[in-house]
């Protein structure tokens, strides 16, 4: 299916989970055992708020983060059953938006599926408890060059939060900063500058109380060198030891996504497949819009494999 020395396995962050997401992947052996193992590890029914929930429901960030993590899993789990192969003999890379990066450390073997679960519902909750201290929020700026939003972030003290694709840029701040940074970005000559639905400032300092819960966590966690590199938000580089994951996960909450640079490197280094798991297809977007000639494959059903 893959040429495993020029394809990447990627995973989506917030945003990307939708009602009846994975469900499909339930109606197979392996997806089963993983969706029932989920609600057993939760204590609670995280299955059924994926499949026939509301979704207001599904877009708190504590069951939103959840379903993308484990519809990633399973659907990359089903696809190396199906090939009978292990991950390593399928791509050279993989890497995650924001909250995917913890679907693809789980599928390089740092750390567990349950201690994942546990891991992201963690990070979930502090991220929850961070939005409720401040006022924070977020808009996408279109088509105006990183050094011009770098500027824009600087006059009105936001940051850059995630460098999504050519054209493409999120920042992060206080609420009443972000509005005037929408207004400066407009002025310097960006196409569109939008407020984003969201509940706070991710992936900024406003962040740093999360960050400080999540580091007590990871530290504690045992983990594992990666079986295969992981192209990591905060770097844009491809890692396998397991100190090096472990501070960039530290510094991801607060840091920026660097996925441009992440997809540079990918190209790089000789990637030209891609292969999107869990839900939606924003990645692919993301990648179509960085370079046409990529083969893009979204896998979010069985009718794919």
């Amino acid at each position: 299916m893959f040429d495993q020395e020029n394809t990447v396995f990627v995973f989506p962050g917030q945003g990307s989970q939708k009602v009846g997401m994975a469900k499909d992947f339930y109606e197979t052996e392996v997806g089963k055992k993983l969706f029932d193992k989920a609600d057993e590890v939760l204590g609670r029914n995280i299955s059924s708020i994926m499949f026939e929930g509301s979704q207001e429901e599904l877009n708190q960030t504590n069951n939103a983060q959840l379903a993308l993590f484990i519809a990633g899993f399973v659907a990359c789990e089903v696809i190396k059953a199906n090939e009978g192969k292990q991950i390593t003999d399928l791509a050279k890379y993989v890497a995650g938006h924001s909250l995917g990066e913890y679907t693809a450390l789980a599928q390089a073997g740092v750390f567990s599926f349950e201690d994942g679960l546990k891991l992201v519902d963690k990070r979930a909750k502090a991220m929850f408890e961070a939005t409720q201290s401040a006022s924070g929020s977020m808009a996408a700026i279109l088509n105006l060059d990183i050094a011009k939003v770098n500027e824009v972030a600087e006059k009105t003290n936001t940051v850059v939060a995630n460098n999504n694709t050519i054209g493409q840029i999120v920042i992060s701040g206080e609420k009443e900063n972000i509005v005037k940074a929408c207004g400066l970005a407009k002025e310097m000559g960006a196409k569109r500058a939008i407020e984003l639905p969201v509940s706070g400032a991710f992936h900024s300092p406003l962040m740093q109380s999360a960050a400080d819960v999540m580091a007590q966590h990871i530290d504690a966690l045992d983990m594992n060198d990666a079986t295969i590199p992981v192209v990591m938000n905060v770097s844009g580089q491809a890692v396998t030891d397991v100190a090096t994951i472990k501070e960039n996960m530290k510094k991801q909450i607060t840091g920026s996504v660097k996925w441009l640079e992440s997809m540079t490197f990918m190209q790089d280094n000789g990637i030209e497949t891609v292969a999107e798991f869990g839900a939606g297809n924003v990645l692919c977007g993301l990648f179509k819009k960085f370079n046409k000639e990529l083969s893009l494959n979204n896998f979010t059903t069985t009718e794919k494999l």
